[in-house]
């Protein structure tokens, strides 16, 4: 990929990446590809968490989604409303049904709607 892209890949070409192995169930692909995106010193934007959030949530490991989540906010990435409702979606899936009401507070405490974010 990186001879036939002059310069260094965008966020853009890793996310497309990192989601197509994400949604044909080679997890495990998408975070070595993840990996070799921080290596090659490009930054992931909220797109690159939201996508690693919901491949965790997809292999069953929701402990390490919420990981993710704080990576986000960490390296001064702010979530947005697909961030908070999958999240959310995750949480209610675990059962843990106040987790999951007060996400939706902090989301609407950070001006999101379920239908958009006024950050």
């Amino acid at each position: 990929m990186r001879k036939l892209v002059d310069g260094k890949p965008s966020t853009a070409i890793y996310n497309i990446m990192i989601h197509s192995f994400v949604k044909y169930w080679k997890f495990e692909k998408g975070l070595d590809f993840y990996g070799r995106m921080i290596k090659d010193r490009v930054n992931p934007d909220v797109v690159t968490f939201n996508i690693l959030i919901n491949g965790y949530f997809r292999n069953s490991k929701f402990g390490l989604a919420l990981e993710v989540f704080k990576e986000m906010r960490v390296k001064g990435c702010v979530p947005n409303v697909v961030t908070f409702n999958t999240l959310i979606k995750g949480f209610f899936r675990e059962k843990k049904l106040k987790e999951g009401i007060g996400m939706a507070y902090e989301m609407i405490e950070l001006g999101c709607s379920f239908i958009e974010c006024n950050l």
